[in-house]
């Protein structure tokens, strides 16, 4: 039973670095010539692309979960206080 365990957290672990990899590679990199770039640079210093550092959807989703979890669990200590 612990081997399974650790064979689908290992399983689980390799998915989210895999993942984490995936969106770090996205916003470090132009969005046209995928060329290193820092995240706030307005201007790609390659090819010139105006905004280059843009998030993918899936960060976007994450973002706006994060936040609304927090909103609902602050809202829920908030009337527990009061």
């Amino acid at each position: 039973m612990a081997a399974t365990r650790t064979k689908s957290s290992s399983k689980v672990w390799q998915w989210l670095q895999k993942v984490w990899h995936r969106h770090r590679h996205e916003s470090s990199h132009c969005s046209e010539c995928d060329q290193p770039i820092r995240y706030f640079d307005q201007v790609c210093p390659h090819c010139g692309q105006g905004s280059p550092a843009r998030i993918s959807p899936w960060v976007a989703v994450y973002l706006f979960v994060g936040v609304a979890m927090i909103w609902i669990i602050y809202s829920a200590f908030h009337m527990l206080l009061h």
